[in-house]
């Protein structure tokens, strides 16, 4: 009829009122993808169902589009991915295979294929099914950063996984995906360097793109010029003044240069932009509570609450602030409100912290066994109390701790590393073995390299210790802690013209970093 709305519009307003419940909303929506020769209302329908979870729903659905894509991939795509949630992994392979004979090169049925195969235990033959496509679109990008991909989970170096995204950002170099990717993973291992040559790189071929430029800005970070990060952070901001996060990004760059006013104006700014973000309010009241301005940050704390009344997050950061002003009654209480709103480990962990400190020993361990009494595989708060009794210097009890980690995540790396650490700081054996499956379950990590180094050493395994060390320093060139650890191997070794090297660069770094007292102690010595 002519009056009628228009078909667009009709399926518009159906979905919306299917998203909020209404069944009738769904059959209409159902008629008017009949009745529609294009397909934007079947997938909208097929949306819908998944949303209820109804999986025959959906089928039903993507049957009437396989009608009006016979020869097309994706009605055939999207019934794979629903037999998955069926546990149809049979059937699931079918249907991939037949989106493929329609086009070999479909990359969303290749990625579902090697994500069953993953599932079956058989990476190789995932592995193959990207070969594959690339045998026949030798540029595909999205395939070498899943071969990437898979060489990461396989416990491949940064150097060899970075020599996959290096191909795809080669072979596609007006394309971002890649280049993004190439930073974040060089970002991921602390090589700031290397990630600021990345973005560089990708600036100038893609000087306008907005994500590039932002991951400039955290390269610039990373890479210790936090004055530059500022400047392109304020560029992004004023190219997205509707958008919170580049407000949220300058903040970073703020904090980086030790402007925790800059910091605290930005983070403001992020919030005209949108009053309710949480990461943005943490910070404020955490600046706040640095700066001694207990006042500014419980204004902050109760915006939470008004904002999030039944969430406990605004009576966790007040119960922050009362700790900071050691108010200690005041402090247990507002924690003690958040966990009666939300029970979770945060929380739980602050509660913890803030008895202990006030010399309350008695009733934080009577905190803790009766909250992992109700939570008994809680890890993560078991990972504090051994956080909190490293720094008491209570190296025992922090190495059971860990050890009970273990026991609920076998595959923990860091608590293996802690355990090393630990191990080392008692003078106990294990600390080698223990650094070893650090590593081996979380490879090229500088930190985790940096305790096994130390293990080695201690093992009067210089040599080893050595090499570990150095491949550490290549995975996160300007750390100086790595750097220190370094000088201290080549005294072991009786090299001292290196030892020297490295001193006198941390030196240079004067109050940037906090080790000058060891550093100035070992220059004596060489």
């Amino acid at each position: 009829k002519s009056g009628d709305p228009d078909p667009k519009l009709r399926a518009a307003l159906a979905l919306r009122q299917a998203d909020r419940g209404n069944d009738k909303a769904l059959l209409d929506l159902q008629n008017i993808a009949a009745a529609d020769t294009g397909t934007r209302t079947d997938l909208a329908l097929i949306a819908a169902r998944l949303g209820r979870k109804d999986l025959d729903g959906a089928l039903k659905a993507i049957d009437a589009l396989q009608k009006k894509l016979p020869d097309k991939p994706l009605a055939y795509q999207l019934r794979g991915r629903v037999q998955m949630l069926k546990n149809d992994d049979k059937g699931a392979v079918a249907s991939f295979e037949k989106a493929l004979s329609f086009d070999p090169v479909y990359f969303p049925a290749v990625s579902s294929l090697a994500a069953l195969d993953l599932k079956a235990g058989q990476p190789d033959r995932a592995r193959q099914r990207f070969d594959e496509l690339l045998k026949v679109d030798p540029k595909n990008y999205q395939a070498l950063l899943a071969l990437a991909e898979l060489k990461a989970r396989a416990g491949g170096s940064k150097q060899d996984v970075a020599a996959l995204i290096g191909q795809a950002v080669k072979l596609n170099p007006g394309e971002p995906t890649p280049r993004l990717l190439l930073m974040r993973h060089l970002l991921a291992y602390g090589d700031g360097k290397a990630a600021l040559a990345a973005a560089q790189d990708a600036t100038a071929a893609l000087p306008d793109n907005l994500d590039v430029m932002e991951g400039l800005g955290q390269a610039q970070i990373a890479a210790g010029q936090p004055q530059q990060a500022v400047t392109t952070f304020k560029k992004l901001a004023a190219l997205q003044p509707t958008r919170a996060q580049p407000q949220i990004r300058l903040a970073d760059a703020y904090m980086a240069s030790r402007d925790a006013e800059g910091a605290t104006a930005a983070y403001r700014r992020a919030l005209e932009i949108n009053p309710k973000l949480i990461g943005a309010q943490r910070a404020l009241v955490r600046l706040a509570v640095a700066d001694r301005k207990p006042l500014d940050a419980e204004i902050v704390a109760r915006k939470v609450q008004e904002q999030r009344p039944t969430e406990g997050i605004g009576w966790m950061l007040q119960g922050d602030v009362e700790l900071a002003r050691k108010n200690w009654d005041a402090a247990f209480a507002a924690y003690r409100t958040a966990l009666q709103k939300t029970k979770d480990t945060e929380t739980a962990a602050h509660l913890h912290t803030a008895l202990t400190e006030a010399g309350r020993a008695d009733e934080a361990d009577r905190f803790a066994a009766g909250w992992l009494a109700d939570h008994p595989k809680d890890a993560v708060f078991i990972f504090h109390q051994g956080d909190l009794l490293t720094a008491r210097q209570q190296c025992a009890a922090a190495e059971a701790r860990y050890r009970k980690v273990l026991e609920l995540q076998p595959d923990s790396a860091l608590a293996y590393n802690n355990i090393a650490w630990l191990l080392l700081k008692q003078n106990k054996p294990g600390a080698v073995a223990a650094a070893e499956k650090a590593n081996s379950l979380l490879p090229d990590r500088p930190p985790l390299q940096d305790t096994l180094a130390l293990a080695l050493l201690a093992e009067n395994q210089a040599p080893k210790a050595l090499e570990v060390q150095k491949r550490a320093l290549e995975n996160a060139p300007e750390d100086p802690t790595l750097m220190l650890t370094l000088a201290r191997i080549y005294l072991k070794t009786g090299d001292k013209s290196s030892a020297r090297a490295q001193l006198e660069k941390l030196s240079k770094l004067g109050s940037r970093f906090g080790g000058q007292a060891e550093v100035t102690e070992l220059l004596k010595s060489v």
